[in-house]
């Protein structure tokens, strides 16, 4: 049995979502299939506040989740994140790991290390943006070294890949393709829009999601007379500059709703719109294109890196910004259930093929090809 170690840097990070879901549903996807795959994942995160962790904790196997959860709120936490670190490093000096997988970076960046390091490179969006040079971090830095130093580096996607080989330079054999997953509960018979047609969009609003794209088509189509809502999941409610312009476009006061939703009502959300608006200019993969198909939801997305790659021939494809091209797409959603019907069945296909269970096997034969070398 091959033990793979993973840092806590991403769980400490953030409480919900984001690549702390990834970490914790490629680890479920691992141990489930612990016998078969013949690697043993250990997540260490000595204290931390994070829910998939958490629920993780209690549905896999003994040993796994090696660290206990606490609601580590305010000036503690800048603090308490230090503390696992701290814990971790001292194992990796007591113990000399068979394989460890960074879930961030500056475990690796500090290297090099007498046994193999594994990262994972989400996406390449912040080195692509000429507007972010301005504003590097220590996080960046990081990320640079870490590149350099790992092993081995995990990418969710061909896009990824190009965009790592065009701005690193990195050996191509040194990174392995491995698609993410989606999981989601089954969705409710009952949400909050019971009556009224609605499309959904998940997710961040602001730089490369390209919002305002999306509300400009959705003005486009209200103006055509279509009756309904555009609902978005955020923590965040409009901002100051999107109820103007919401208003610059037309649209009226219910028009755009902002919702917060747990993974229950999520996948209730997405089971039950006309269809998934992603109108994204880059993505690492898009996560939320894949949980849209898994639940039978018809997406409308754009020809964007990662966006496209991860959507097959399951979507309606609109360029870049394009928002005619977009309101067009919601419009035949909007108006053909066959259309939509057949979308659906194409993107339950889509998601069956790139599922955390495939992930697991492709992450499983890298490890042992580690050991092996």
């Amino acid at each position: 049995m091959l033990e793979v170690d993973f840092t806590p840097d991403a769980f400490l990070a953030q409480e919900f979502g984001g690549v702390s879901r990834c970490f914790a549903e490629l680890v479920r996807a691992l141990d489930t299939a612990r016998s078969t795959l013949g690697v043993l994942p250990r997540v260490h995160a000595a204290i931390h506040g994070n829910m998939h962790l958490r629920t993780l904790s209690h549905e896999a196997s003994r040993g796994v989740v090696r660290g206990t959860w606490l609601p580590i709120k305010g000036d503690f936490r800048t603090v308490a994140i230090h503390i696992p670190r701290l814990i971790f490093a001292r194992h990796v000096r007591r113990h000399r790991p068979m394989v460890v997988h960074d879930t961030g970076y500056a475990f690796t960046a500090r290297g090099p290390y007498p046994f193999p390091t594994i990262i994972t490179v989400h996406d390449m969006i912040r080195e692509s943006d000429p507007s972010a040079i301005s504003s590097r971090s220590k996080g960046d830095d990081e990320k640079r070294i870490a590149i350099q130093r790992a092993t081995r580096i995990v990418v969710p996607s061909m896009a990824t890949r190009d965009a790592l080989l065009r701005l690193e330079r990195v050996d191509a054999h040194r990174i392995e393709v491995i698609h993410h997953g989606a999981r989601l509960p089954s969705p409710s018979t009952v949400h909050p829009f019971a009556n009224t047609p609605y499309f959904l969009h998940v997710g961040p609003r602001k730089r490369y999601k390209d919002f305002l794209t999306a509300m400009r088509a959705f003005a486009r189509l209200k103006r055509q007379g279509f009756v309904g809502k555009f609902v978005t999941v955020s923590r965040h409610a409009l901002n100051g500059e999107e109820r103007m312009y919401a208003t610059h476009l037309g649209l009226q006061r219910g028009d755009l709703v902002v919702v917060r939703a747990d993974d229950q009502r999520l996948a209730t959300l997405y089971a039950h719109a006309i269809a998934f608006v992603f109108p994204s200019r880059m993505e690492g993969f898009g996560i939320p294109i894949l949980e849209a198909m898994s639940l039978g939801c018809p997406v409308a997305c754009m020809r964007a890196p990662g966006c496209e790659e991860t959507a097959g021939d399951a979507a309606l494809l609109a360029d870049v910004g394009d928002e005619e091209t977009l309101a067009s797409n919601l419009a035949s959603l909007s108006s053909h259930p066959i259309l939509r019907s057949q979308l659906a069945e194409k993107g339950r296909s889509r998601a069956s093929a790139l599922s955390w269970e495939s992930a697991a096997r492709r992450y499983a034969a890298l490890v042992h090809s580690l050991r092996d070398s």
